[in-house]
């Protein structure tokens, strides 16, 4: 047989498309996202190649436009890359993640659905599908769906972590520690799930656990402004407020913007009688989160202890106003009244705040010396006895 040779202008046209494809593709780390976009885009536009192919230079396209924030380019890309091959299901998991990073939960679940219709071993997509769910409140709908992806990739880390998550979402902390353990043990270098564990151990009261776990998911990723906070509040648990405020100090330096770090360093530095510190850390995190209704409920008892009453009741009705379930705060904001000699108005909130918490003891308590004042001593009784039985 005679070996056929390439003509000179098809040999340069063939290395120009190897070339493309090397940076559509980023087979080299060092290849920054624009050069990847023009390396698609080449591939895209030169009308040679198949559907099958366009839809990967599409979707690696995707791929980099996401990465640059460019979500509209991104989204444009996997839609035509679905176009182009209606079977590739890469493209209809990459839409999902989108959606769902864009709060299009439905969306996002249209298309995991789909791309495991057309491929049900695709353990990734049930996984997404799962983190959708959860995320839309739908834990049974979730566990289901991590339980697959494990099923099909039993050493599947990540879907092990976020079945835990949503185990915790149920209530089920001795589950969820178990298959955060179980992520770990695939994937020992996995800082979220040892946070996640901390959180969960946390929450049976296991302190030094959970100060461990976050103290290992911070040495595994130093820029875990999470943990951080996290451990700042195991911190405070345990009496040491200097380590807890380094911790959320370290948080904040981390992410500017973090709201609830500055809240918690607030609560941290007021225990310490920093009234003026702790003002400013509230301050700054309703700056960030106007929604935060705990920091001005937190602000509020703070100016309560320094006598800015007034101060006190405005950040206590601005926490109401944001959390009409809030009985901490209508507690806080009849205890305020009730140092106005505003009686009636204190009993109204203590009123509502047990009718929100009816095991709120101090409430009772605080009713009852209400009551005491305006000369109704049965009532007031009634309310310490209440009170009493509570705490027992």
């Amino acid at each position: 047989m005679i070996a056929l040779a390439l003509l000179p202008g098809m040999a340069a046209a063939q290395s120009s498309r190897d070339e493309a494809w090397q940076r559509c593709a980023r087979q080299d780390a060092s290849i920054s996202r624009q050069t990847q976009i023009a390396g698609c885009s080449w591939l895209i536009e030169s009308g040679q190649e198949t559907p099958q192919y366009q839809a990967i230079a599409l979707n690696s396209r995707g791929i980099a436009r996401a990465a640059l924030r460019d979500q509209a380019g991104a989204m444009n890309d996997y839609s035509e890359a679905i176009r182009a091959d209606p079977q590739n299901t890469t493209s209809f998991n990459l839409r999902g993640l989108l959606r769902a990073a864009q709060g299009d939960r439905a969306g996002a679940i249209s298309d995991y659905t789909e791309a495991i219709r057309l491929n049900p071993q695709l353990a990734d997509a049930f996984n997404n599908r799962g983190s959708a769910r959860n995320a839309e409140g739908d834990r049974l709908g979730a566990i289901a769906d991590y339980n697959e992806a494990i099923r099909l990739n039993p050493q599947f880390a990540l879907a092990f972590n976020n079945r835990g998550f949503a185990k915790a979402g149920q209530g089920d902390r001795e589950g969820a520690i178990a298959d955060y353990t179980e992520a770990i043990r695939h994937n020992p270098q996995f800082a979220l799930a040892f946070n996640n564990r901390g959180f969960a151990r946390a929450g049976q009261g296991d302190r030094a656990g959970a100060l461990a776990d976050y103290t290992e998911a911070i040495r595994l990723n130093p820029q875990f402004e999470l943990a951080y906070n996290n451990r700042g509040a195991a911190r405070s648990w345990q009496g040491d407020r200097a380590g807890a405020i380094a911790d959320y100090t370290e948080a904040i330096r981390l992410n500017p913007q973090y709201a609830i770090a500055y809240n918690n360093r607030g609560l941290a530095r007021a225990d310490q009688r920093d009234h003026a510190g702790a003002i400013a850390d509230y301050t700054e995190a309703i700056r960030i989160n106007p929604q935060l209704f705990n920091a001005f409920n937190n602000r509020g008892r703070v100016r309560a202890d320094q006598g800015d009453r007034a101060g006190a009741i405005a950040d206590y009705t601005e926490a109401i106003r944001l959390n009409p379930q809030y009985a901490q705060a209508f507690n806080n904001r009849g205890f305020s009244r009730a140092a106005l000699k505003d009686f009636a108005g204190a009993i109204a909130d203590y009123n509502e705040a047990i009718r929100l918490d009816p095991k709120n003891a101090d409430a009772f308590n605080n009713r009852a010396d209400a009551r005491s004042a305006l000369g109704d001593r049965a009532g007031a009784t009634a309310d310490f006895r209440e009170a009493l039985r509570i705490d027992r």
